[in-house]
C-alpha cells in the first residue's frame, strides 16, 4: 500500500482492520491495531467496533 503512494489515514487503517477481522485474520488485525499509535493515529469507535464485532461474524 505504501509503495502505491496512497496516503494512509485512520479511515484506511479501519477498513484494513475490519477486512482482516471479516476474513478471520484476527492476529494480523491486532498487530495492525497495536501499531497505530506509532504511526500517529489513535483508534476510534470504528476501530474498536471492528475488533470486537469482527471475530463474532
Amino acid at each position: 500500500i505504501q509503495r502505491s503512494g496512497l496516503k494512509l489515514n485512520l479511515v484506511i487503517y479501519n477498513i484494513l482492520i475490519d477486512g482482516m477481522c471479516k476474513f478471520g485474520k484476527i492476529q494480523d488485525s491486532k498487530e495492525l491495531f497495536s501499531g497505530l499509535p506509532n504511526k500517529g493515529f489513535q483508534p476510534n469507535v470504528y476501530t474498536y467496533d471492528s475488533l470486537i464485532d469482527g471475530p463474532l461474524r
